[in-house]
């Protein structure tokens, strides 16, 4: 463009040398040519240059967006906290800092109501309540506060919508924030102090609070924390004087239901391990163990073993042989246990079989000899028979009598 436009001004000016030197004062066909020919090509020179600008502006406009789009959403947050991390910082910290005053404040007060003995009644119920109110409504006030003198508007706009929706969702709460504010001022179902039942087992209700601290004394590591919320719906009753909180405690011996004799080693919350006798391991869930029905031994049991006698003897059946039987019977255990485990003995009739007079003894032993209840229930079938055969009591077999028709 650049040469056809010189070779055009180079043609002008040897036309205009040819006039002055005719001094003809017409004007060339030629000339005339040649001056639209140049003034369309700078025409088409200047819209060249302005398309030129146009895509360098439209380069450098695509390129900053790009580098602005490659940063996304991280460049915004760092340029938000860049500008406005400090005031967030310094909003947080009177938040928090309010909300630790306060607090500290609570707990003098507690300690202080502890140590002078005041009870927890419903007036210090409904103070320590609204005191946690206000204590939320300083801190945000304080955060508030922060924003307003630092004259950061959009956080501030930001706190007072979620203050806002922060209401709003609370009145759609209501209902239940009642229920629960209820048991807060121990005026609901579940009272403090009181025996409440949980998935089986009972606890008693140590502190009533947001976060209600529950104890079984039964228990090891009987005690954990649940929201207030979780007791809505259930309900408490007094504790009876001597009431068990679990069927056994650690260190007992129990019968469970396949007569298995047992001792409990460990009862958790959650779990119950019991060894049997031989070293066999048995976990039951700390749920289910009460359906098992186990059958505590170490208060104490009583053995029961029936037998029959045939009615030869039946003249001494109802003095000499109870009391022969039941003195031959206490002294044997009492070889075994000595004569502290041994609590009672009794040797009664308490049948009349087709073939037998049916007897029962039944031995009465104390707790601590739990582990030996096996050997007593041996031992007593033992003694029964060495007694038989001392005073030739005679053991009928069972008997069928066959009638033959005529």
């Amino acid at each position: 463009m650049e040469d056809d436009k010189f070779q055009i001004t180079s043609a002008l000016s040897e036309s205009s040398d040819s006039e002055k030197a005719s001094k003809k004062p017409k004007k060339s066909p030629t000339r005339e040519h040649l001056s639209k020919l140049l003034k369309t090509w700078e025409e088409r020179q200047q819209e060249a240059k302005n398309l030129q600008e146009t895509a360098e502006q439209q380069l450098t406009v695509g390129m900053d967006q790009q580098s602005r789009s490659s940063g996304g959403l991280g460049t915004y947050a760092t340029q938000f906290f860049r500008n406005r991390g400090l005031n967030l910082l310094l909003a947080i910290s009177a938040f928090g800092g309010v909300f630790v005053v306060m607090g500290l404040i609570a707990r003098l007060a507690g300690w202080l109501q502890h140590r002078q003995g005041i009870p927890r009644s419903f007036a210090t119920r409904l103070a320590g309540l609204l005191f946690k109110v206000a204590t939320a409504i300083v801190a945000f006030l304080a955060m508030l506060a922060v924003f307003n003198i630092m004259n950061d508007w959009l956080l501030l706009g930001i706190a007072s919508v979620f203050a806002i929706a922060t209401a709003w969702v609370g009145l759609k709460m209501l209902p239940n924030i009642s229920e629960q504010i209820t048991l807060l001022l121990n005026l609901g179902a579940v009272q403090e102090g009181e025996r409440i039942m949980l998935a089986g087992v009972p606890w008693r209700v140590q502190r009533l609070d947001f976060y209600t601290d529950l104890v079984n004394p039964a228990l090891d590591g009987g005690t954990f924390t649940l929201p207030v919320r979780e007791l809505v719906g259930l309900h408490s009753r007094p504790a009876a004087k001597d009431e068990a909180w679990f069927p056994t405690r650690k260190g007992d011996w129990v019968q469970i239901k396949d007569d298995q004799i047992a001792r409990v080693l460990n009862q958790t919350p959650e779990l119950v391990q019991v060894e049997e006798i031989g070293g066999s391991i048995v976990t039951f869930e700390t749920t289910a163990f009460p359906s098992e029905a186990p059958r505590n031994l170490s208060s104490g049991y009583r053995i029961q073993t029936e037998f029959g006698l045939d009615y030869r003897h039946q003249a001494i059946a109802t003095d000499e042989i109870p009391d022969k039987l039941g003195l031959h019977v206490e002294n044997g255990l009492k070889d075994l246990l000595g004569s502290e485990g041994v609590a009672n003995v009794d040797v009664d009739l308490i049948n009349l079989g087709d073939s037998a007079i049916v007897f029962e003894v039944e031995a009465v032993i104390h707790g601590q000899f739990a582990s030996r209840y096996e050997d007593v229930e041996r031992e007593i079938a033992r003694l029964v028979v060495e007694a038989c055969n001392k005073h030739e009591w005679s053991i009928p077999f069972p008997q069928m009598v066959v009638h033959r028709a005529s």
